[in-house]
């Protein structure tokens, strides 16, 4: 029975107001082998770096030019939203994506990381399946970004961080 405040655009708070949503991916902050796939050319370290909520549980993304990717079920067709926190060690691009298995082909945004976090996001209108791949992968070898948070929910926008651990 208290409400959010929300400080985005200003020091001086208001109160946070959006839908219920719910967050499809489980252990929406476990970027280990367990919970996703990758190629074989990145190296993940958890608990690498300090994440937005202040807290040393961001995951540390060695590339090498590689690609990770996890495999979601979708709810039901419609539109969704894939957002992910990210940083770099240096400026550099990734690029992060939405594939709809058996259905309508993918959407890829190339997102220009910086030192600070920031939250990008992707949407996509699933059609077919009941799978989807999320993904992001590396444009160039040998940097290093952080992750955190990832979201996944049928939306045409991201919401508020929704933190799952096994459901």
């Amino acid at each position: 029975d208290v409400p959010r405040l929300d400080y985005t655009n200003s020091s001086c708070p208001s109160i946070l107001v959006e839908p219920q949503r719910t967050n499809v991916i489980t252990n929406s902050n476990n970027f280990t082998s367990t919970y996703w796939a990758d190629d074989g050319t990145t190296t993940r370290t958890p608990n690498s770096g300090i994440s937005p909520d202040g807290t040393q549980n961001a995951i540390k993304i060695t590339s090498n030019g590689g690609y990770n990717y996890r495999i979601l079920p979708a709810l039901s067709a419609g539109t969704y939203t894939y957002s992910i926190y990210v940083k770099a060690s240096a400026a550099v691009n990734i690029n992060i994506a939405i594939n709809d298995i058996g259905g309508s082909g993918g959407t890829t945004k190339n997102i220009a990381v910086t030192t600070n976090w920031q939250r990008f996001n992707i949407t996509k209108n699933i059609t077919l399946g009941t799978f989807v791949v999320i993904d992001y992968s590396a444009l160039q070898s040998g940097f290093d970004f952080y992750m955190y948070g990832a979201q996944f929910e049928l939306s045409s926008y991201p919401t508020s961080y929704i933190p799952t651990v096994a459901s």
